[in-house]
């Protein structure tokens, strides 16, 4: 190495070394955390690095300052970088994405003390870039939730072109925001995309095959198939008239990197980093309106939301509202001329009739409101259910471990209460005499008429709850009440009900109905009648223990869900374990359990495991069904795949099922809907939701991912005299072989108030049309003659509605057609159609139970705004007079 005279150089800092930069005698350049300084003129074409280079000598390890991090640098010991207002020293090599603070660096100078939190409340969040950034202080009442917080640089869709330059460049542009473009003419585009989401990727007509490969696999290679993953599908070849689209769903174990390429191995490459979907803080809700009334509202007594394996759904839209409904127990109908909320505070409010009819010895809710009300007359006041909290509750409070588990949600995370707290109610169902609710921390409640046996589940007949109390567990022989590290912590629960779950008859004697829960612990718990084994232990009779079904009967495999259908003896049941497998027992009077027969089950029989079902083998994440109450069950299963399979009566060829036969026989094995290839798996679509009214004659609706396209559709069967389907078909259901293909499947129509214009996704300057989401279907139809209507919610909020509303719907210009000419002489909505008045977006919908006079309807707003309107009747519309303008509701 040559002599340096400190006291002739004359050195120029040159930043960073690179074999494509010329230096001259005396710069100075750093390298692997080290500063060298140049004996020699350097040529650009230089291969040979520091220190091994003999025209460069070693001064000393010296400090490197970076600027600004960034999650695709490397950097080395002793560079110096910002972040988030803060200076940092790497104290060693850092590979990418390592961001401070962390063991790889040494904090020098701290960020300012007041540079994040600006304000009195707020809260420092690490986001998904492990950066630390500001979440203010929510509104007042509202609630702090937890969400999900993307890396990805697109949302949902974006389109693959092919830049002008030379070479050839891969660019990505956002579907959503034409703004949004990745990439250019001389640079091929890098994207991050998210695990658990689905992505559609839209290809160019330039006749090439385009497909997403690991060029980490071993096969890889630019030319051919050589390192594709799975994909929907696998690759897509154009032509110069047609392009195509591919879908990639990312899961946790997609490859970190991939490539998008043409597979005639050209240059146009895009590269996609996956990333982890993390999950920040975020306020919600208690938002006051500008007439001041509280915003308490969370959503209606009956939504049957988050209660159906919502962890297994495929799409994020769908994730807050579960697998569906229940079809028989419908999810948005309310108790006889009575409404319910469920507030944000977790507490529930009521009103409406509470009346108690005394020559029946039936009751419309003077108990099961959980409040002493008026009893005996009807009451538009708003009434707060009341709870009295089990002793070792409050014992747990007080620090006893045994019962500890109940200071924690359903997950086990603390809720750090206090002798001052009630539990949060996060399921309800109000019938017309009684109220089952469950807590945030698995406690069982019910309020409502006494006089039957069980009604608290320690099998005696009990007074009228005018509160909400504590449901006892018991063992699987009803002789040993479950208590401390046993006594059960409950997640979900489901029950069988017409008139009132344990409500009486005429003549006062005869319990009706079945309550089952699921616990934490996957076990399940059931009491009530047993006229058809529903009780699932072997034998007939009644019990009114609540009490363990011997989880041996389900093979001892934890269950997820459960649930029951049909009143009085005539109930069925169902349970899905967490590998999937589908159990079923009680009344199979129209072969409703799959086994090929039409015997009643007093123990569950796996009826995934039936040799010569359509569904051995499969995996079940739902089951729905109605009809039970007329001797005419139709049941619907839906598997992980995504498709969905009918069992039971097919009255009149299976006019009202969407399954078609040459014969009213029933199903006894389940069996695909007729035409499903053609509609809901139709262009690789999976079901992923599925919705149903109650009665005889029911309508049923299914939700679907899209399938290639992504765009999610939603479509019909069933009952439609009054097209209620929303498929904009007015042709009444058949009853014959010659005209089945008139009551099949059909995809639902949404319509925005112009009868000649039907759309469901952004054409031109058409509005877009949310995702399809929840349907909260009215009472059923118990005659053929009968009319009915449905509501809708989309992914935006927007209501919509279907059928016959008569003179109370919610919006001035819905579809009347008696008063508004949108399609002459037809008497009912064709198609779904908007909600035009409402005030904001709503996230739940409750309406009357189907009566003439009962067209009531409750709408939770966003902001936690309550509203309300239709019929007075029993003061069932709270505080309005009847008629259809939408009114906000002060909890």
């Amino acid at each position: 190495m040559a002599l340096i005279d400190l006291g002739k150089l004359k050195f120029q800092w040159q930043g960073t070394y690179a074999t494509t930069t010329a230096y001259e005698t005396d710069d100075v350049v750093f390298h692997n955390g080290s500063t060298y300084v140049a004996t020699a003129d350097i040529p650009a074409t230089n291969t040979i690095v520091p220190p091994s280079h003999d025209d460069f000598d070693e001064m000393t390890q010296g400090l490197n300052h970076r600027g600004a991090w960034n999650n695709t640098a490397t950097y080395f010991l002793y560079d110096i970088v910002t972040h988030e207002s803060a200076v940092y020293l790497a104290n060693q090599a850092v590979a990418a994405d390592n961001a401070p603070p962390s063991a790889f660096w040494t904090l020098l100078l701290p960020a300012p003390a007041n540079d994040v939190l600006t304000t009195a409340g707020d809260m420092l969040v690490r986001d998904n870039q492990n950066n630390n950034s500001r979440l203010a202080v929510g509104a007042v009442g509202a609630t702090l939730q937890v969400v999900e917080n993307p890396r990805h640089t697109f949302e949902k869709a974006f389109t693959y072109s092919v830049g002008t330059g030379t070479p050839n460049t891969a660019i990505l542009t956002d579907d959503d925001d034409a703004t949004n473009v990745q990439g250019s003419n001389t640079e091929n585009a890098t994207i991050n995309l998210s695990t658990g989401r689905k992505y559609k990727i839209t290809f160019p007509a330039l006749e090439q095959t385009y497909s997403v490969k690991d060029p980490n696999d071993s096969g890889y290679n630019g030319s051919g198939t050589g390192g594709r993953i799975v994909t929907n599908p696998v690759s897509v070849t154009t032509t110069a008239t047609q392009g195509g689209s591919l879908t990639l769903t990312v899961t946790d174990t997609t490859p970190s990197t991939l490539v998008i390429r043409n597979e005639g191995n050209g240059t146009d490459i895009a590269t996609i980093n996956i990333t982890t979907l993390t999950r920040i803080p975020s306020f919600s809700g208690g938002a006051v309106s500008a007439s001041g009334e509280s915003n308490l509202g969370s959503r209606c007594a009956n939504d049957y939301r988050n209660t159906q394996t919502a962890d297994i759904l495929a799409i994020q839209q769908h994730a807050e509202y579960g697998r569906g409904g229940i079809g028989g127990n419908t999810p948005g109908e309310t108790a006889f001329q009575a409404q319910s909320v469920v507030a944000k505070n977790g507490k529930t409010y009521s009103w409406g009739r509470f009346h108690t009819v005394t020559t029946t010895g039936s009751t419309y809710g003077a108990e099961a409101i959980g409040h002493l009300s008026n009893t005996g007359t009807t009451d538009n006041s708003v009434y707060t259910a009341q709870m009295s909290l089990p002793q070792y509750f409050r014992a747990a409070i007080a620090g006893n471990t045994v019962d500890a588990k109940f200071l924690t949600d359903l997950n086990g995370t603390n809720l750090g209460y206090t002798i001052f707290d009630t539990p949060k109610i996060i399921q309800q169902y109000r019938v017309k005499d009684q109220n089952i609710v469950l807590t945030e921390n698995g406690m069982l409640f019910k309020a409502g008429l006494g006089t039957s046996v069980g009604s608290n589940g320690r099998g005696g007949v009990v007074a009228s709850n005018a509160a909400l109390k504590n449901i006892a567990a018991y063992d699987q022989d009803g002789s040993t009440e479950l208590v401390g590290a046993d006594r059960p912590k409950f997640k979900q629960f489901a029950f069988s009900a017409k008139d009132g779950m344990f409500a009486t008859t005429a003549a006062g004697t005869d319990a009706i109905g079945n309550l089952m829960a699921v616990s934490t612990d996957g076990e399940v718990f059931i009491m009530g009648l047993n006229n058809s084994g529903q009780l699932g232990v072997g034998n007939t009779t009644a019990n009114y223990f609540f009490r363990r079904i011997n989880p041996t009967s389900f093979g001892s495999v934890d269950i997820v869900s459960v649930f029951c259908f049909g009143r009085s003896g005539a109930v069925s049941a169902y349970a899905i374990d967490e590998d999937g497998k589908l159990w079923g027992w009680g009344d199979n009077g129209n072969g409703q359990l799959g086994d090929n027969s039409t015997t009643d089950r007093s123990t569950p029989i796996e009826m995934t495991a039936v040799t010569g079902s359509a569904i051995n083998g499969k995996a079940v994440t739902h089951v729905m069904g109605a009809g039970a109450d007329w001797g005419r069950a139709k049941f619907y299963i839906l598997t992980t795949e995504g498709k969905v399979y009918f069992l039971g009566s097919r009255e009149a060829f299976g006019q009202y099922t969407g399954s078609y036969s040459s014969t009213s026989a029933n199903a006894t094995l389940p069996v695909e809907l007729t035409d499903a290839s053609t509609t809901i798996n139709s262009d690789n679509q999976e079901v992923v939701s599925m919705w149903m009214s109650s009665g005889r004659y029911p309508t049923q609706w299914f939700i679907t991912d899209g399938g290639d396209d992504s765009n999610i559709r939603m479509y019909s069967c069933g009952y439609n005299l009054t097209n209620q389907q929303g498929t904009a078909n007015s042709i009444t259901s058949g009853a014959s072989a010659s005209v089945e293909s008139a009551w099949n499947l059909a995809e639902c129509v949404f319509r925005t108030g112009d009868a000649t214009t039907s759309i469901r996704e952004s054409v031109g300057t058409l509005v877009k049309v949310g995702d399809p989401c929840i349907v909260y279907a009215g009472r059923g139809v118990y005659n053929t003659g009968a009319t009915a209507y449905h509501f809708m919610l989309d992914s935006n909020g927007q209501l919509w509605q279907s059928g016959n509303m008569k003179s109370q719907n919610p919006s001035l210009y819905i579809e009347n057609d008696n008063t508004v000419d949108f399609e002459g002489n037809a008497t009912n909505s064709i198609g779904w159609r908007a909600v035009n008045t409402q005030p904001e977006p709503f996230v739940s919908v409750m309406m009357g139970d189907g009566a003439l006079n009962n067209e009531n309807w409750t709408c939770i707003g966003a902001s936690g705004n309550v509203y309300f309107g239709g019929p007075a009747v029993s003061e069932s519309a709270g505080l309005v007079i009847s008629g259809f303008h939408l009114k906000s509701l002060t909890i």
